[in-house]
């Protein structure tokens, strides 16, 4: 199994994009992949399985309702990240790529003074749950 957890963040801007306004706040956008809403404590679950989640869903927005433009992930972030269903954004096959013409939350954000960067955590689970690995990795991304 893998569970995917990237998390957008959009940090107060610098260098040659405007400054944000002066109340701006920073941005963090959480997209899990394979995540069940039926198993985490803000939907009413009752074990403790995601404590932190809830926690930042007290501060933040929680959507109630969400609906996926495609039944797989690639397209899936793409629309979330472009507000365009697939075939405008142009990932419709494995091997598709990103329409270079659409815009980006990422470079929405910079154009209004905020710097996107991204942190993606990604976990692996062994067949036989008795291990799970992890891979992180930091950087900035015109998609995310």
């Amino acid at each position: 199994r893998f569970l995917t957890l990237l998390v957008f963040v959009g940090l107060a801007g610098c260098g040659s994009t405007p400054e944000p306004p002066k109340d701006a706040r920073n941005v963090i956008f959480i997209i899990a992949d394979t995540l069940r809403a039926d198993h985490l404590n803000a939907y009413g679950y009752e074990r403790p399985t995601s404590p932190n989640l809830e926690q930042f869903g007290k501060e933040g927005v929680v959507f109630e309702r969400a609906y996926a433009h495609a039944a797989w992930t690639k397209p899936s972030i793409a629309t979330m990240l472009t507000s365009r269903v697939p075939r405008d954004h142009g990932i419709t096959q494995w091997e598709s790529a990103l329409n270079p013409e659409m815009t980006t939350l990422a470079e929405y954000l910079k154009e209004q003074g905020f710097e996107p960067g991204n942190i993606e955590l990604r976990l692996q689970q062994s067949a036989d749950s008795r291990s799970t690995s992890a891979v992180v990795s930091v950087g900035s991304s015109s998609m995310m």
